[in-house]
């Protein structure tokens, strides 16, 4: 099962025959149904305890549980609104109760492979095999074009993503029906970087629109996230340098792809404009296509386009930004921001923006744990830690 084609291959025709099945039956596929379910690992306490160690500054942890890894399939809705597959990992305790739902949303990736549902060792995946072991049911999707999945990622697109992971929650719920396990009805949301941003929209989405099986959002902590998007890309553009150019490349090249503008060559300068739409195939990973972009945001970016963006003239482009950000919501469940204060990659000032406007909106618990002097890679692991130990002590208040 590791070879993504493969699996790839196999979920739609598993689609294709489920979906003629259902439709003789009068019975229509719907966005989180389960499609199949696949144990990849099994993990017990003491090696969950070896990672546990491997990890400085993680602090108390209280493994109580050996743990599976399964890869789930399920169906989610595309940016198009039709209903297709998509995958996730899910690390459940091997035992018999009742356990609260955490759902971690992954950082940004661009290699398909390259998710915790291929291989649970890898990032996030170790986040979930702790929580697992201290007794959170736990998911991480891949969402759309990751994974199982062969779309191009809807990278930044807030009601999409969040739909992804909305609808894998559903199918977790159904998953564990009739394994001995029962969710206790609550629900954790985490996430770093581009999961900060899902993690966020996710809990927005559930405050306006209802969580999924009568769950209740009782924390949330985003972390590292682009909140509002228009000062993301305001700050970047003054750098003039910018060491992680495809996050430029992902987000104009998602929406374009998205939004039907089909304006790369206007926006892009050659010969960036031609080679960035292979770049995200789902075949290379974050670090080769930085180094195929130049840092110099002037030779990436033409001229006319970042001036005419500067003097209010791209409205197709600001109108999206807007529509994509986070911050037009009153969370009632507590938010806790995590962000690192050299954050050059996704800028600090969106943690002290999001702070102040979700308060001002009425949001009663916001708060910001500002990791000080942390750049991007260095706040991961105290961002997830603090995370953590913040919803134990929640749950453990309760």
């Amino acid at each position: 099962m590791r070879d993504i084609k493969k699996v790839g291959w196999l979920v739609l025709l598993l689609v294709i025959i489920f979906s003629c099945d259902r439709g003789e039956k009068g019975v229509s596929l719907r966005p989180g149904m389960l499609v199949s379910d696949t144990v990849v690992g099994h993990y017990d306490t003491a090696f969950v305890r070896l990672i546990v160690r491997g990890i400085e500054g993680v602090g108390r942890v209280t493994l109580r549980y050996d743990v599976a890894a399964v890869r789930l399939v399920y169906l989610t809705r595309d940016a198009e609104g039709k209903v297709v597959p998509a995958s996730g990992l899910l690390v459940v305790p091997e035992c018999t109760g009742s356990f609260p739902l955490l759902s971690v949303q992954h950082g940004t990736v661009a290699r398909r492979e390259n998710v915790p549902s291929q291989d649970p060792l890898l990032n996030e995946g170790v986040v979930s095999l702790i929580t697992g072991s201290e007794g959170y049911v736990t998911l991480i999707p891949d969402y759309l074009g990751l994974g199982v999945s062969r779309e191009m990622h809807p990278y930044l697109m807030r009601d999409v993503l969040s739909g992804n992971v909305t609808d894998m929650i559903m199918a977790v719920l159904e998953y564990i029906r009739g394994r001995g396990l029962t969710i206790d009805g609550t629900l954790y949301l985490a996430g770093y970087s581009e999961g900060g941003y899902v993690t966020m929209a996710v809990h927005r989405a559930m405050e306006l629109y209802g969580a999924p099986g009568g769950l209740e959002v009782m924390a949330s902590a985003p972390m590292a996230g682009s909140y509002d998007l228009k000062l993301t890309v305001d700050t970047i553009l003054s750098y003039g340098v910018y060491r992680s150019p495809a996050f430029i490349a992902y987000t104009l090249c998602a929406y374009d792809r998205f939004y039907h503008w089909n304006r790369l060559a206007a926006i892009f300068r050659a010969p960036y404009a031609a080679m960035i739409p292979g770049l995200f195939d789902g075949a290379h990973t974050i670090g080769e296509i930085n180094n195929r972009l130049p840092v110099q945001i002037d030779s990436l970016l033409r001229g006319d386009f970042t001036a005419a963006y500067e003097a209010g003239g791209t409205p197709w482009l600001t109108e999206v930004l807007q529509a994509n950000s986070l911050l037009d919501w009153v969370p009632a469940a507590p938010v806790r921001l995590y962000h690192g204060d050299r954050d050059m990659t996704v800028p600090y000032w969106n943690a002290v923006k999001a702070k102040e406007e979700l308060l001002r909106l009425g949001g009663k618990e916001v708060t910001l744990v500002t990791i000080e002097g942390g750049n991007h890679d260095s706040s991961v692991t105290p961002s997830f830690i603090g995370a953590v130990h913040w919803f134990d002590s929640l749950r453990n208040a309760r």
